[in-house]
């Protein structure tokens, strides 16, 4: 399957095609002069792509999952969730993780640094635990997330996930592929947890979650703020300005 993103040439759509003959289709849209500069960059791309082992993935979901486990504990501790619960989670999430092995390892996975990629990435939805609890899996320097936006305020646009726990594939920032969806906030904060590092440069907006503040529904950006990990609405102005922005966005939700 070739990829094309809209990084490719961005005054055109972006399409996937899966066979030689989409690929020629879709160049009928481009003009002339633009076709080989477009199908030079998509070459690019798919050089970049390599497909993760089953073995690879496998470690990945397993050191995920632990890690995932280990900070639930410690909401335990801190009467955050009870147990149960988080027995639950990991239980769920390890139920589902074949699937989401088998999914991952048979798609083409573009390899670029700056899109800071995760191949797959578990998931807990805020119909199981609300964002505000969900902010406190996020830890820099001893410093524990905070949300400062109210879980009965965010409006997800993607409103097709019935279930708690779930697996997502080719996790990426700022590369909005079609369609590939924009994360929700609950989503994004799985993706920063698995992915610490990211926060030290971005704000991350999760496009498809909106914060509901009278008749208007501002931007949600998760970044640090004087170390701490926050989530906020894009107007809240004690922060200092956002310098750098990444929009997460994935290929696949495995929730069917």
């Amino acid at each position: 399957m070739i990829t094309i993103t809209r990084n490719i040439v961005d005054k055109y759509p972006f399409e996937t095609c899966k066979t030689v003959e989409n690929l020629a289709f879709y160049m009928r849209r481009i003009p002339p002069a633009e076709q080989l500069e477009w199908l030079e960059q998509i070459n690019e791309r798919i050089k970049e792509q390599r497909f993760y082992s089953p073995e690879e993935l496998t470690v990945l979901a397993d050191s995920q999952l632990e890690n995932l486990a280990q900070r639930l504990n410690l909401l335990v501790k801190a009467k955050d969730i009870k147990k149960e619960l988080a027995n639950e989670i990991i239980k769920e999430l390890k139920r589902r993780k074949p699937w989401a092995i088998k999914i991952a390892s048979e798609s083409p996975i573009r390899q670029n640094l700056e899109a800071k990629v995760l191949p797959i990435v578990p998931v807990i939805n805020e119909i199981a635990l609300d964002t505000s609890v969900l902010m406190k899996l996020l830890e820099v320097n001893g410093k524990i997330g905070r949300g400062l936006v109210l879980p009965n305020k965010i409006i997800n646009k993607y409103q097709e996930c019935p279930i708690e726990y779930y697996w997502m594939v080719d996790v990426r920032i700022n590369e909005i592929r079609y369609d590939c969806p924009s994360l929700t906030l609950s989503e994004t904060i799985a993706y920063a947890f698995h992915n610490m590092t990211i926060l030290d440069k971005y704000a991350l907006n999760p496009v498809s979650s909106r914060y509901k503040r009278g008749k208007k529904y501002p931007q949600i950006y998760l970044r640090l703020a004087e170390g701490y990990p926050i989530a906020h609405w894009s107007r809240y102005d004690y922060f200092v300005p956002i310098t750098e922005i990444g929009v997460p966005s994935c290929a696949m939700r495995l929730i069917h």
